[in-house]
């Protein structure tokens, strides 16, 4: 998008004239004629009406009466950037102005205030480093310059990827301006994430949250500085606390908080929050949020959580291992006919490797009491070397115990 710069014509041409006339300087003690101000006056009223073209004809006609090296001639040029400016036509703009300051017959105040409007028109046209170059004439000859002159510089220097410039002056109108713009500090902030500054990028965005506390974008910034400084428990408690005030609902933050959550030993709450947000629609319903959701319950030691968790997933997976993992839970819970329904679905879904399958089926089974079924069972898990050993010894747990039960049963 183009400044506005149009509204800078507006400035009353005869007081301009009148201040070029009364100068003191020996090198501005000519004055221009009484017909060329009366013509510029003339001029300054179709600009202010809007009739840019027009003026833009009377200023053509009007430097072809001037001396070349003179005064007046360094007017209507400058008045012709003006007027090209106002029309949006840039370039010319530029040309007329730049024209004006090379006669060096204006006084130092006029010049710099075209270096000015030089420096908008080559930013508005993406032309930031010519832009820079009159920007920097102008700053340097100010006496006291404020906070919109720094951010000024600032803007331009950041566009030209010189962070550490950018920096220096977006720091300045901070400090120096009573009220601070956002965008400012949003300046400051980017030239010093680009510098890899994440010390500083850490106070700044303290102080943003001071200013904007809603802003859910510091909130998630700041917890990433605190990771890139590699301060996990500080980022965790930025978070926690974005979180607690609902200042946290986009998926991607919600998904790094249960993961720092959970990396700093605390599954129950990384589930609650995982609950929390899936509910609240926060959270796509997919394997990988479920997934996680089912490990931080199990991890938690919420093994009826857990096996709700996984119950859900192996509804959206394409294999058993879910259904696998929930059985193990089942299990656990001495759930045995839960178990063995689960088992046989991990395996009819299909499995990497079904041979923990396999054998915790035939435990489910001989727990339950199906003692032959459960050794059938086993005898199929047997078939696999890294459960072998483990089938063999429930094979004869339950040997035995079909044994013991038959004795039990002679004497009763």
């Amino acid at each position: 998008m183009r400044p506005k710069l149009a509204a800078k014509v507006r400035a009353p041409l005869a007081a301009l004239a009148l201040l070029l006339l009364g100068t003191s300087s020996p090198l501005k003690a000519e004055s221009i004629s009484p017909s060329t101000y009366k013509k510029l006056t003339e001029i300054q009223e179709l600009m202010s009406n809007n009739q840019l073209s027009d003026a833009v004809q009377e200023l053509k006609a009007l430097a072809q009466d001037q001396e070349e090296d003179s005064l007046s001639n360094a007017i209507v040029l400058q008045t012709w950037g003006y007027a090209e400016m106002a029309s949006n036509r840039y370039p010319q703009a530029i040309d007329k102005f730049r024209h004006s300051l090379a006669l060096n017959k204006l006084p130092e105040k006029a010049s710099l205030n075209i270096r000015y409007m030089m420096a908008q028109l080559y930013a508005g046209s993406g032309e930031f480093a010519e832009a820079l170059t009159e920007a920097e004439i102008w700053y340097q000859a100010l006496p006291e310059p404020k906070p919109n002159d720094h951010m000024f510089l600032a803007n331009i220097t950041a566009q030209l990827k010189q962070y550490a410039k950018a920096e220096g002056y977006a720091l300045q109108a901070i400090t120096q301006a009573e009220e601070v713009k956002e965008s400012w500090y949003q300046l400051l902030l980017a030239a010093q994430f680009e510098q890899k500054h994440y010390p500083d990028a850490l106070k700044t965005l303290k102080q943003m949250l001071s200013r904007w506390p809603a802003s859910k974008t510091y909130w998630e910034q700041l917890a990433s500085v605190h990771m890139l400084l590699e301060q996990e428990t500080e980022a965790l408690a930025v978070l926690q606390l974005a979180w607690k005030q609902n200042f946290l609902d986009r998926e991607s933050s919600i998904i790094s908080l249960a993961q720092l959550t959970v990396s700093q030993g605390l599954p129950e709450p990384a589930a609650r929050l995982l609950a929390a947000a899936l509910q609240k629609e926060l959270i796509s319903r997919n394997e990988k949020h479920l997934g996680m959701l089912a490990g931080a319950w199990e991890q938690a030691r919420e093994k009826p959580r857990a096996v709700t968790a996984y119950g859900e997933l192996a509804q959206l997976a394409d294999d058993g291992a879910p259904l696998l993992k929930q059985a193990r839970l089942l299990i656990e819970l001495e759930r045995w006919q839960d178990a063995q329904q689960s088992l046989q679905q991990a395996l009819d879904k299909g499995l990497d490797k079904a041979d923990k399958a396999w054998l915790l089926l035939g435990i489910a089974q001989i727990q339950s009491g199906q003692l032959e079924t459960g050794k059938a069972t086993l005898q199929k898990a047997r078939a696999f070397s890294s459960v072998k050993s483990q089938a063999n010894a429930w094979i004869n747990f339950a040997s035995q115990r079909r044994e013991y039960e038959n004795w039990k049963s002679s004497k009763s």
